[in-house]
């Protein structure tokens, strides 16, 4: 694969401040940086940035050219000296729409779908170099599939499709807006599948149900990471506090979960003799000042903010139990079932415990329930309970760690990953 070119098509840039960035990293690990190219669809610059070679096309660009009289410039190439400074712009928009109202999201569709993206420099800079394979990475808008579909037939080259995480949440009950739209994307996503040379899933059950929806079967690959070291773990005792870490995104009411976690812990503490237990929560998620002074009711709860990639490891390693969560309310489950949340190939290496809390019908708890990987509980009114066997139970808490750790050395370690991917894209290159 030495001298093959790889392109990228994905909406984020690809570095590791955002999981899909992560994921894709660690699978291509053992493709020459130099050879990759990327797309992205986000008004974004990062020094972080894997590709010195991008192609940035932004939503400011689509609407330039949309409400603008004359023909503006959409989409600019992405020059390593760029990535020396990070930038963002946007931000206002993005978030806006990154709420996911039904209306805004069809709109923008519509927008991208006037193809004003198409431009001759990015028929220039596409046939600048060759491309022996496609890498795309699509969500949850039409966008990025028509950019897609334009690619893969301009340069005939053999596409996959990754699917990190559920594009389409097709038994999700929607109103008539989201009806048409997710209708509209379901037909994308079905041409290009057929378009598409293989594809990967992110969990088993995601790949059992796109079989059903798409008639083409597909690998399931999950993030690789760095596995800590194999040694004698013993809990951090020292300071008499018994220390949960959560470290992730907070959006699809997995707050509320954290909320009813934090209260339980309220009550572990009340009746506590020897150790207090809190949990450390590191987010970034921009939920709103009513609900960050909602989660600080719970006083076991210690809001920490954002935390740099380089710290995350270290925190983790040093946290008694590890926590992942999921929202038990309908509309989050349908939106985040069929995914794996990249944290939990994190936790099983850090030869940590990990705790869970969530419905047994997505992807994530259902991996983690059945491999016995972690304590988990999937039923809100056993929470006190399950939190209170686990905290009791030391023994317990070693023998999850001890499988999870090894079931990771064997599985997600960066080498193996990396190496599965290269080996199922080997006979699509010709």
């Amino acid at each position: 694969m030495e001298e093959k070119k790889l392109l990228i098509i994905s909406h984020n840039i690809i570095d590791t401040t955002n999981n899909v960035g992560k994921t894709i990293i660690s699978i291509i690990k053992k493709w020459p940086v130099q050879n990759i190219r990327s797309i992205y669809l986000r008004n974004e610059i990062r020094n972080t940035m894997l590709c010195d070679d991008s192609f940035m096309i932004t939503d400011g660009d689509i609407l330039n050219n949309t409400f603008s009289i004359k023909t503006r410039k959409c989409g600019r190439r992405i020059t390593p000296n760029e990535k020396e400074s990070t930038q963002s712009g946007d931000e206002g928009a993005y978030r806006f729409g990154n709420k996911r109202y039904p209306i805004v999201s069809l709109v923008r569709d519509v927008l991208w779908h006037k193809k004003s993206w198409k431009t001759v420099k990015l028929k220039e800079w596409l046939e600048e170099k060759p491309i022996d394979l496609i890498l795309f990475i699509p969500n949850d808008y039409t966008l990025a599939f028509e950019i897609a579909d334009y690619v893969k037939k301009l340069s005939k080259a053999p596409m996959v499709t990754f699917f990190t995480d559920d594009s389409f949440y097709y038994k999700q009950k929607t109103g008539l807006i989201d009806s048409i739209r997710r209708g509209w994307l379901l037909k994308e996503g079905r041409r290009i599948v057929n378009e598409s040379d293989g594809m990967i899933c992110a969990s088993d059950l995601m790949r059992r149900e796109y079989k059903e929806i798409f008639g083409k079967d597909s690998i399931v690959l999950g993030n690789c990471v760095e596995i800590s070291k194999e040694e004698s773990k013993t809990e951090n005792s020292e300071s008499g506090v018994f220390t949960f870490s959560y470290i992730g995104n907070l959006h699809s009411n997995r707050w509320k979960a954290l909320l009813e976690i934090g209260k339980c812990l309220d009550v572990v503490n009340l009746g506590a003799t020897q150790r207090e237990c809190v949990l450390n929560v590191y987010s970034a998620s921009d939920l709103g000042d009513e609900i960050w002074d909602t989660l600080r009711q719970a006083r076991s709860l210690r809001l920490k903010g954002a935390v740099p990639p380089s710290e995350v490891k270290k925190i983790q390693e040093k946290s008694d139990a590890l926590v992942h969560i999921e929202a038990f309310d309908r509309k989050s489950k349908l939106s985040t079932r069929l995914s794996m949340s990249t944290k939990i190939f994190e936790y099983m290496s850090r030869n940590v415990p990990v705790f869970a809390y969530g419905p047994d019908d997505i992807s994530s708890i259902d991996f983690l329930k059945k491999g016995e990987f972690a304590c988990v509980c999937t039923e809100p009114d056993k929470l006190q309970k399950t939190l209170s066997s686990f905290l009791e139970d030391k023994e317990y808490r070693g023998d999850l760690r001890g499988k999870a750790y090894l079931y990771a050395k064997d599985n997600f370690e960066e080498n193996k990953i990396s190496e599965d991917f290269i080996n199922f894209v080997k006979p699509i290159i010709k």
